[in-house]
């Protein structure tokens, strides 16, 4: 069995939300799921740090309580159901794809359809699907998470959850406004 701790970033309504219902799955750099920081003790660190930099972004501004939230949740799966995406071969075969398709590696969201495209050909030919991704993603930029140094700490692992049951919120914490 596999465990992880993450911190997802987010605004305090859409927080309340997800403690209701559900998250909602998004696309990222590594396809579709719900994107969990899980880098020990910057978790928090770089779930707040995304949150302003969405802020800038403009993403909680029809939001009716924008203060930072960050969901602490511990994710647990079969060791056979994570999918370590970190694994050489793979990064060599989705650019292959990306390169094959054509698609722009600079476009977010064709990057993403990519990632989902190799999960999808890698779970029909393995005949099982994968609830975790593990990947490394670039962290939210400097002047919003200062304190994360990727020159000594190299890109923050995120767990990619694409099955909802694999997740148990242990706590919510909020307050902070998008300057700090």
């Amino acid at each position: 069995m596999s465990e992880f701790e993450g911190s997802h970033g987010t605004s305090k309504s859409r927080a309340d939300k997800i403690k209701k219902e559900g998250f909602t799955e998004s696309t990222g750099r590594g396809g579709s799921g719900i994107y969990f920081w899980c880098h020990g003790r910057y978790n928090t660190m770089l779930a707040i740090g995304w949150y302003k930099f969405q802020c800038k972004k403009k993403v909680f501004v029809q939001d009716k309580d924008p203060l930072a939230a960050v969901i602490i949740a511990k994710l647990e799966e079969e060791d056979s159901k994570v999918l370590n995406m970190e694994n050489i071969k793979f990064k060599e075969r989705i650019d292959q794809l990306a390169e094959d398709m054509d698609i722009d590696k600079n476009k977010e969201p064709d990057i993403a359809a990519i990632y989902d495209l190799f999960i999808e050909d890698l779970e029909l030919k393995s005949n099982s699907r994968f609830s975790i991704l593990l990947l490394k993603v670039a962290p939210p930029p400097i002047n919003y998470c200062p304190e994360y140094s990727i020159k000594i700490l190299g890109a923050p692992l995120c767990c990619v959850v694409r099955d909802q049951a694999c997740i148990k919120i242990l706590r919510i914490t909020e307050g902070e406004d998008e300057n700090g």
